[in-house]
């Protein structure tokens, strides 16, 4: 059992050293807030509580250089090591880290009823763009006014590769850079290769996940709001915050996104990342707030 499973084992280590006059551990501010960002991440290693732990760890070694020094440097390569190995379960599949919470969407299902319910998808929504769409749904390619990319097959089947649609969004990106608009920024990551396990969120950005149908007949995206947690919204249905098994959904990477009622089952693709307040889908104008 490590410091990051037991905060009462990092203090015994910290009390080994340094007692007043009369005896007394004797803590400064700083590191009192090593040991509380401790605590709150072993009661929530899900959150950005890791994080936390690192960022006090760094004030107490920047502002106290005595006390870190005797009693935080010999347990930094241990704390150092337990951090990388917490952080692949909570920067890896699982949980995405944020950076800035600010820069995500709140899930706020009220937005998106009404007239917004039947006239965004699940590309609005992510990109997080509710209003000024006529009835019809926003769709890749068409800010930038390419409509070619869906392909159809001899019974008459739209046909939407992770290729096509990227494609399409490529095209609307461009036509937001010519407007000075924002625009999504791709993780690149090409057919055949493995699904990225590293992926962390960026200054300013959020991230949002492509999801394509395993036969080609529709895609889907989803959005990681400002809990940490990932929703999305089926066509013109209500935005949803679980997945196909009705389970709340921490990594689009690996929960259940099979819908055998309707014959589709998506696989992820890749991700993007969208600026803060999110990019314009449909007709081109400013992206709403966040």
């Amino acid at each position: 059992m490590g410091f990051l499973d037991n905060p009462n084992e990092y203090e015994s280590w910290i009390n080994r050293s340094l007692v007043d006059s009369k005896g007394v551990h004797f803590r400064s501010p700083r590191l009192k807030e090593v040991i509380r960002a401790i605590r709150a991440y072993v009661a929530d290693p899900i959150g950005g509580n890791l994080t936390a732990v690192e960022d006090a760890v760094k004030r107490w070694k920047d502002t106290d250089h005595k006390e870190y020094g005797n009693r935080g440097a010999s347990l930094e390569k241990y704390l150092d090591k337990e951090i990388a190995g917490h952080g692949r379960r909570v920067w890896g599949v699982g949980a995405i880290r944020m950076v800035d919470r600010s820069c995500h969407p709140r899930w706020e299902p009220h937005v998106w009823a009404g007239a917004v319910q039947t006239s965004t998808n699940c590309y609005a929504y992510a990109c997080n763009d509710p209003n000024g769409h006529p009835q019809g749904k926003p769709q890749p390619g068409q800010a930038g006014g390419y409509w070619g990319w869906v392909a159809w097959d001899e019974h008459r089947r739209p046909q939407m590769t992770d290729a096509s649609v990227r494609l399409a969004v490529m095209v609307d990106d461009q036509t937001r850079h010519n407007r000075r608009l924002g625009q999504l920024i791709p993780l690149i990551r090409l057919r055949n290769d493995p699904v990225p396990d590293s992926v962390v969120n960026v200054p300013g950005h959020y991230l949002i996940a492509l999801v394509t149908d395993q036969g080609g007949r529709d895609y889907h995206w989803l959005r990681q709001d400002d809990d940490g947690m990932w929703s999305h919204k089926p066509g013109s249905d209500p935005v949803t915050n679980v997945d196909g098994s009705n389970a709340p959904i921490s990594d689009p990477r690996t929960c259940n996104l099979n819908y055998p009622r309707i014959g589709i089952w998506y696989r992820f693709t890749t991700f993007y990342y969208a600026p803060r307040g999110g990019v314009r889908t449909g007709e081109l104008g400013h992206a709403n707030a966040a």
